[in-house]
């Protein structure tokens, strides 16, 4: 990403944004959700590969196991808040009400995970696109109305994600003094895999759906990072 924003996930499903392979997906998801999900590696013709939490309907399949996942047990390395002071929310009633459930969530079900965010984040404002800003101060997450109100999880594993930019942002930039920071350092396709990772370690900590847990999965090979921001729903 070239702009001021580091992507953010898009929530799951709405009726206006879900192509139809990701309908048909949810629709089988739904048919049969696991109570320990496997997640499975699907590679599909063209050399495409694909993650997700159902059998491979086309291609050839191998399993991939959720421990593969960043664990959100890695926690600040270098942060920019030490002390973990209390976040700021800005947006309306409702907006702050939806943020500080989900800041509550994390700090409850994933402390860890919870520790990045307080470490990283100093900011969470509403805004009409999701974005991260992790050299603002105090760093700044934008986040969307549709993320913080598609479900407190969804919001919970939104600010994760986000945090966790920031986290490789800080963290190479504690670890080069001096350098400024590349984009390939905190964005980009592989950067926004190990940010899904740490998402869905911290989503099945804190009790998201499987639905919710399966859309991530399905996003895991990174490419949403490839979407202009000014074409983004979110």
């Amino acid at each position: 990403m070239g702009s001021l924003y580091c992507l953010v996930k898009r929530p799951p499903f709405t009726p206006e944004s879900a192509p139809m392979r990701y309908l048909i997906f949810l629709i089988a998801s739904c048919l049969a959700l696991p109570a320990v999900a496997q997640v499975f590696r699907c590679n599909l013709p063209g050399g495409k590969v694909e993650y997700q939490a159902t059998p491979c309907q086309v291609g050839s399949a191998s399993s991939a196991k959720p421990e593969t996942a960043a664990s959100s047990d890695e926690g600040p390395a270098f942060p920019p808040r030490p002390g973990h002071q209390d976040l700021e929310v800005v947006g309306d009633e409702r907006f702050q009400e939806r943020v500080r459930a989900a800041l509550s969530l994390l700090k409850s079900r994933d402390s860890q995970a919870y520790s990045v965010v307080s470490g990283y984040v100093g900011r969470i404002q509403q805004s009409d696109h999701s974005g991260m800003r992790a050299y603002a101060d105090p760093p700044t997450f934008f986040m969307s109305d549709a993320s913080a109100m598609y479900s407190v999880t969804w919001a919970a594993a939104s600010i994760a994600h986000d945090a966790y930019h920031s986290k490789l942002y800080f963290d190479y930039r504690g670890a080069h003094p001096g350098t400024a920071v590349p984009d390939g350092a905190w964005k980009g396709i592989s950067m926004e895999t190990k940010c899904m990772k740490f998402q869905i370690a911290a989503m099945r900590n804190i009790g998201a759906t499987q639905r919710e847990i399966d859309h991530a999965i399905a996003d895991l090979d990174g490419r949403y990072s490839l979407q202009e921001r000014s074409s983004r729903k979110y």
